[in-house]
């Protein structure tokens, strides 16, 4: 009874996982990716400019392999999951930093939703992790 179970639900979460995968095929980033020098000319500073182009586009990258139902990252061989370095921000660029970001992590939350069947399909060898600097 207990593998017929499991073979139940492993087959549930197969359905909602391609479910996931339907509903995003035509999923598109919506966010612009400003580059460092567009960031300069609109008034950032240089590191604020380099600091803000760099995650953003890390966070396009993390939210579009999870649109997709693809893990990120994969580290030690046995874990696959999300990755995401913010290192130590500035006080006086604390305020601009965030606003920039803010689109683009609303990006992340929508797909972290979409992202849930992907994580219950991962293989029993594997172990997910979500880890923010």
């Amino acid at each position: 009874v207990d593998s017929v179970h499991e073979k139940m639900e492993r087959s549930l979460e197969f359905h909602e996982c391609n479910e996931m995968l339907i509903k995003n095929q035509s999923w598109k980033y919506s966010v612009a990716v400003d580059t460092a020098d567009e960031l300069i000319d609109n008034g950032y500073t240089v590191d604020e400019a380099e600091f803000i182009a760099e995650k953003a586009q890390d966070l396009k990258f993390i939210t579009t392999k999870m649109r997709t139902g693809e893990f990120p990252y994969e580290r030690y061989g046995n874990e696959k999951g999300v990755h995401f370095d913010m290192y130590n921000v500035d006080p006086q660029d604390r305020h601009a930093v965030n606003n920039m970001l803010l689109p683009h992590w609303k990006e992340f939350a929508a797909a972290l939703k979409h992202f849930t069947p992907a994580i219950n399909l991962l293989s029993d060898e594997y172990e997910s992790y979500f880890h923010f600097d």
